[in-house]
C-alpha cells in the first residue's frame, strides 16, 4: 500500500521540471512579447493614420459648404497627445506687429498693422484624438519660417530658438531652408495674457524683457477654400482661437469687457466674430484705439489664447519616441513628452538640449536639432551611426538617404509621409 507521503511525493514537479517550464515560459514570451508590441504599433499606425485622413476630410468638407475657408489645425498637448481641430475662418483681424503690451495702447494709425485671418474651432465634440505618443508634422515650405516684413520686426512664424528667435544666426538659414515643423502649442506661460503683460499677483513670469516680441504659440495648418474645397497653399499664417485653460491673468478686463474673457465663452465662432465685428468693445460710447487695443490683446498673435498657423501641404506621421531615438536623444522630456523643454525654464520655447541631448557627439545646439528633424522626416535615420551629417552619405554617391557602409545600416524610415491633393483633399503616401 502506497502511504501518503509516497503519494505527495508523485503530485508534486521536481526541481528539473519546474526549470524545464520555466525556460519554456521564457522562451514563448520571448516570441510572443515583440510580436505582441509589434500588433500593437501596426494597430496604432493604423489608428493614427485613419484618423489623419478622418481630419483632413472632416476640413474639406466644411469648407465645401460655403460658411468660409475651413482648415484642419494641429495641435499637441503637454500629456503627449495630438489632437485635430477643424476649424472655420470667421474674420480678418488688423492685428499689431508688435507686442501691444510694449507700445500700449495700440494706435492702427501709427503702429505697424499685420492683416491676419482669424479661424474659430466649430466645437470640442469635433476634435479628433490620435493614440498617445503618435504625433504629425508640417512641412513648412523655404522662405515661409519667419517672413522679415521691414528692418523692425517679422512675420515671426515659428520663431523659437532653431528658427531663429532673438536673432540667432541660424534663423537666416531656417528662413531660407524647407522645414518640418512640429507643433508648439504647449508652450507658454498659462497664466499670462502674452508674453511682456503685467502677471498676475503672486506669480514671476519667466518671460523676459528681450522676450517680449517673440509670439508663444505656433503650429501648421491644412486649410482649403470655401466653396470649392481646393487646397490653400501660399496664404499668411492665420491665428485660430485656443483659449488657455485658466481664469489666472485675465484682470485687464474689467466688468465693461468681461465677455472678452476667452475662457468663458461657449460658442467660439459666436464670440470671436464679436471681437472682430463689435467697433466699440468696451461700451464707453466711442468706437477708438482703445477698442483696437482690446481687440488685438484678445485674439492677436500675441495672445496666449491664440495660436499661429501657416496653411501646409505636406504632413508627417510617427511616433515621437521614434523621431527622439532617431536623433540619439535621451528620450522625451517627461514635463512635456516631446523635444522641447517646460517653458518655465527659459520663458522661452526652444529644445531640451540640457536634459535630452547632453553630451550628443555632435547636437548641442537648436539648429542641429532642426536639422537632424528634417533629415530624420524625410528618410536619412542613420545619421547618429554615421557619426554625423556629412557622414551618412557613406559611398559617396551624393544621396544620404538609404546608404550603407563603413558598419553602418542602411536608412529605415519610419516617418510616413503624405502630400494633400490639390482638388480632393485626400492623402498620398510618398514611397522613399
Amino acid at each position: 500500500m502506497i502511504g501518503p507521503q509516497a503519494q505527495r511525493a508523485r503530485r508534486a514537479f521536481t526541481l528539473i521540471e519546474m526549470l524545464v517550464v520555466v525556460t519554456l515560459l521564457i522562451v514563448v514570451l520571448g516570441v510572443a512579447v515583440p510580436a505582441f508590441r509589434g500588433m500593437i504599433d501596426a494597430s496604432e499606425r493604423s489608428l493614427s493614420e485613419n484618423a489623419l485622413r478622418v481630419g483632413v476630410r472632416v476640413a474639406r468638407d466644411l469648407a465645401l459648404r460655403g460658411e468660409g475657408d475651413a482648415a484642419i489645425v494641429f495641435f499637441r498637448d503637454l500629456d503627449g497627445r495630438m489632437r485635430m481641430v477643424p476649424a472655420l475662418q470667421v474674420g480678418t483681424l488688423a492685428d499689431s506687429g508688435l507686442n501691444p503690451f510694449a507700445t500700449f495702447p495700440f494706435n492702427p494709425e501709427t503702429d505697424p498693422v499685420i492683416e491676419r485671418d482669424v479661424f474659430a474651432p466649430v466645437g470640442a465634440s469635433a476634435q479628433i484624438q490620435m493614440p498617445k505618443g503618435w504625433t504629425v508634422a508640417g512641412y513648412a515650405d523655404p522662405n515661409t519660417i519667419d517672413i522679415r516684413i521691414s528692418s523692425l520686426f517679422t512675420e515671426g512664424w515659428y520663431n523659437s530658438e532653431a528658427y531663429g528667435d532673438a536673432g540667432q544666426a541660424q534663423g537666416e538659414t531656417a528662413r531660407l531652408d524647407g522645414n518640418w515643423v512640429l507643433p508648439e502649442t504647449a508652450y507658454y506661460e498659462t497664466f499670462m495674457l502674452a508674453p511682456g503683460a503685467p502677471p498676475p499677483d503672486g506669480f514671476t513670469s519667466a518671460v523676459s524683457g528681450a522676450d517680449i516680441n517673440r509670439t508663444p504659440r505656433q503650429t501648421f495648418m491644412v486649410r482649403f477654400q470655401s466653396g470649392t474645397g481646393q487646397l490653400v497653399r501660399g496664404a499668411a499664417p492665420a491665428l485660430v482661437i485656443d483659449p488657455r485653460p485658466t481664469a489666472i491673468g485675465r484682470g485687464l478686463f474689467t466688468p465693461d469687457v468681461r465677455w472678452m474673457r476667452a475662457n468663458r465663452i461657449e460658442d467660439a465662432r459666436a464670440w470671436a466674430q464679436r471681437v472682430l465685428r463689435q467697433d466699440d468693445v468696451n461700451s464707453d460710447g466711442a468706437a477708438d484705439f482703445i477698442d483696437e487695443t482690446f481687440r488685438v490683446i484678445t485674439i492677436g498673435n500675441y495672445s496666449n489664447d491664440t495660436v499661429l498657423a501657416g496653411p501646409v501641404s505636406r504632413l508627417a506621421l510617427f511616433r515621437a519616441e521614434d523621431l527622439a531615438q532617431g536623433l540619439g536623444a535621451k528620450g522625451l522630456n517627461r514635463a512635456t513628452n516631446s523635444l522641447y523643454a517646460p517653458i518655465e525654464r527659459s520663458g522661452r520655447i526652444g529644445f531640451d538640449l540640457t536634459g535630452l541631448f547632453e553630451n550628443h557627439p555632435f547636437i548641442d545646439e537648436p539648429n542641429e536639432v532642426r536639422i537632424g528633424i528634417n533629415r530624420w522626416i524625410q528618410g536619412d535615420t542613420n545619421f547618429v551611426a554615421a557619426g554625423g551629417f556629412e557622414n551618412s552619405d557613406t559611398d559617396g554617391d551624393g544621396n544620404v538617404y538609404g546608404d550603407a557602409g563603413d558598419g553602418v545600416e542602411a536608412d529605415s524610415p519610419e516617418a510616413r509621409i503624405f502630400i494633400v491633393e490639390d482638388g480632393t483633399g485626400e492623402l498620398t503616401g510618398v514611397a522613399r
